[in-house]
Parts: C-alpha cells; sequence; structure tokens
C-alpha cells in the first residue's frame, strides 16, 4: 500500500484557453517552476519535435488555419458524417473552414457555422482529448489525432448533440511539487462548452503536438520542478494500467468515467488516431455508436 507522503496527485483545471494562457507567463517558483529551463527547453525552436516553429505557434495560439485543408481530407474519408444541419455565413477574421480561390479575389475567405435556430434540444455529450503523447510519438502522428478529434466533434454537433470539450495532458513520473514526488499529474483545459459553436481551427491548434510541447510543457516547467523529459504520458482514464509505464502495478487515478457503449461521453485517449487506418477504425466506431436514430 502507498503511504501518502510518498508523493501527490497533482490537478490544474482551466475553465478556458484564455485563463490558461494567462497561468502560462505565471512562474510558481515555491513549488519548483524554473523560468531560466523554460528560456532554454521552450523558447528555442524546436519545430521537429513540435511541428511548428515558435513564430508560428505563437501566431496560431486562437486557430490553426492551414490545417483546415487537411482536415477536410478526413472529412472526405468519411462523407457521411459530414450532413450538416447548420448555416453558413463568410468571415474574414475566424471561421470554421477556408476557401482559397476567395482569399486569392481578396473576398472573405473564413466560412463560420452559424447554428440553425431548430437543433437546440439535442442531447448532451462530454469529450475528453488526450493531448499527451510521449517523445517518441512524432508531431505527423499526433496531428492525426488532432485531425479525429475535430471530425468527431463536428458530426457529433451536426447529429444535435450539444458537446463540451475537454483538452487533457496526464502524466507520471512528471517531478516534483514542493519538494514531493507527483505521483500523477493532470491538466485540464475546458475548450468548449454545450451552448458554443464549433471552431474547428481552434481545436485544431489545441489538440496538436505544438501545444502540447511548447504551450503544456511551459506550464509544466513553470508549476513543479520537472523531471527530465517530464515523465510519461499515461491514461486519463481511472482504473487504467498502463502498457508503457516504468511501475505498472498499480492503476493510474484518472478521469472516473464509463466509457464502454455510452453516448454521455467521448474519450480520445492516449495512443488513439496516431494514424490514418487508427483515424478510420475510430471514427467508425463513433459513426456506430452515435449514428442517426
Amino acid at each position: 500500500m502507498k503511504n501518502e507522503s510518498d508523493g501527490v496527485n497533482l490537478y490544474f483545471k482551466f475553465d478556458s484557453l484564455d485563463d490558461f494562457y494567462t497561468e502560462c507567463g505565471i512562474i510558481d517558483h515555491e513549488a519548483g517552476g524554473c523560468e531560466e529551463r523554460i528560456k532554454d527547453e521552450i523558447f528555442n525552436d524546436n519545430p521537429g519535435f513540435r511541428g511548428l516553429t515558435n513564430i508560428d505557434i505563437e501566431k496560431y495560439k486562437y486557430g490553426y488555419t492551414p490545417g483546415i485543408e487537411k482536415l477536410q481530407e478526413i472529412e472526405d474519408m468519411f462523407p457521411e458524417l459530414g450532413s450538416s444541419k447548420f448555416k453558413y455565413k463568410w468571415n474574414d477574421i475566424d471561421g470554421d473552414t477556408m476557401d482559397i480561390e476567395r482569399l486569392y479575389e481578396g473576398k472573405q475567405f473564413l466560412k463560420e457555422r452559424v447554428r440553425d435556430k431548430g437543433n437546440q434540444n439535442g442531447k448532451f455529450v462530454d469529450m475528453y482529448v488526450m493531448v499527451g503523447e510521449n517523445a517518441f510519438v512524432s508531431p505527423e502522428e499526433m496531428l492525426y489525432k488532432a485531425f479525429a478529434a475535430v471530425t468527431i466533434a463536428d458530426y457529433l454537433e451536426n447529429l444535435s448533440y450539444k458537446v463540451r470539450i475537454y483538452a487533457v495532458e496526464s502524466g507520471k513520473n512528471t517531478g516534483y511539487y514542493h519538494d514531493k514526488p507527483i505521483d500523477y499529474l493532470s491538466i485540464e483545459i475546458l475548450v468548449k462548452d454545450y451552448t458554443e459553436p464549433i471552431n474547428k481551427s481552434l481545436l485544431l491548434n489545441i489538440f496538436s503536438p505544438w501545444f502540447l510541447r511548447y504551450w503544456l510543457f511551459q506550464i509544466m516547467i513553470g508549476k513543479i520542478a520537472g523531471n527530465y523529459g517530464l515523465g510519461q504520458a499515461v491514461s486519463i482514464l481511472s482504473n487504467t494500467v498502463d502498457e508503457w509505464s516504468w511501475d505498472n502495478s498499480e492503476p493510474e487515478p484518472g478521469i472516473e468515467i464509463d466509457v464502454s457503449e455510452s453516448r454521455e461521453f467521448v474519450v480520445i485517449d492516449k495512443g488513439d488516431c496516431l494514424s490514418e487506418e487508427k483515424v478510420a477504425e475510430k471514427l467508425e466506431e463513433i459513426q456506430k455508436l452515435f449514428g442517426e436514430e
């Protein structure tokens, strides 16, 4: 039996993306946060590991519009997921999809989805997306997960479900907090509430490899005395024994939900949707579970 004094389970929860970004700039020195390490490890460019340069990461912090074209390719794999019950309008500031020809013509080129008033009575679904993956997972693989997550969220909203979305990072052996070893660390960000419309470019950024390896790592280094590599990613679900764990004798204290055959929760966990084939499997699973009645 583990003694409670041996370590701590640490949870950070943010009610909005703005709250999260604000906290990124605050260093908790007493808990072990290190500003110099952020400068050395985060502020130095590493696009091969993150997927983008730091300049572009900052540029797209509220929406990765270049990913919309690739997202369309994923959606085209499953045209039956794309049936829309929403109206659209053109916008030059924010939107869900982008029209290249209109951009070149100097017209409003971002198409923003507007919820039809007749589709307000859907059931509620909580969606949890595990942003974290271990270091050996490439940015390209992680982007598949981002595209899958956005496609699934959009599909559910098209079926009149009201979807609340959380981005989650979950890890173990991450470091120390006030000199106590951290047994389990969870960062949870509410990125879309039930009544908010889908913003595809925003969600693509949040579920991206650079959001983890630039923004989330920045939070971790600023709030704890992080181990080298900041530990390892683990499942966000409770009672899960991780196959990559250094000590897998005990399950992780993650989110306590039953996702088996449930229409109340959708989880895209560590290791999910890291290839085109895995994305296809997940989309088929979701379509089978949530298909129109």
